[in-house]
């Protein structure tokens, strides 16, 4: 080996571990997974989102969803390559931080080669951060293992069917980290 490549590969290393760095979730503990996606980075396409400030904090831009019908709000995210895929024996999960302003409840859509499974939530209390967790053992069945998941869609929906969402009601993301 020259000497040029012993020194580049000491600071391709450094580059590399700080763009990973780049792309780890903001989130305490040891298991800290790996941002798929916020406000910021991550799709390749969203729909029914609008950027807004965390209405709790005022610092950081957080996702809005769009009242799509008297009775929803909507927000769907894409990845054309895919933003994680599932791994053997479907372990790990997904973690979506969300704040709810009303009741209702929340749906949340994990979509591959047009297979779906949906994971169904009461709404959290309103007006603070909450991580949903999405066990991917759920997708068993449905999405196959090596199948990259490449749309998350979330819902918030009225908390009985056919039933409007209060006036003021909406949904908040801040981000959604994959635990492998």
């Amino acid at each position: 080996m020259n000497r040029h490549c012993t020194l580049r590969l000491p600071a391709v290393a450094v580059a590399i571990s700080l763009a990973a760095g780049c792309m780890t979730a903001r989130t305490g503990g040891e298991d800290r997974g790996r941002l798929l996606f916020d406000a910021v980075v991550g799709t390749t396409f969203r729909n029914h989102v609008r950027p807004v400030a965390d209405p709790v904090h005022g610092d950081g831009i957080v996702l809005l969803g769009e009242r799509v019908s008297g009775d929803r709000c909507q927000m769907t995210f894409v990845n054309r390559d895919g933003f994680f895929v599932v791994p053997e024996g479907h372990t790990g999960r997904v973690t979506v931080r969300v704040l709810v302003r009303g009741e209702g409840r929340i749906r949340i859509a994990l979509v591959s080669r047009r297979k779906l499974r949906s994971y169904y939530f009461d709404a959290p209390p309103p007006g603070q951060w909450t991580e949903l967790e999405l066990p991917l053992t759920h997708v068993e069945g449905r999405i196959e293992e090596g199948s990259p998941v490449n749309d998350i869609t979330m819902w918030l929906l009225s908390s009985a069917k056919g039933e409007p969402l209060e006036k003021n009601a909406a949904v908040y993301f801040d981000r959604a980290v994959f635990h492998p």
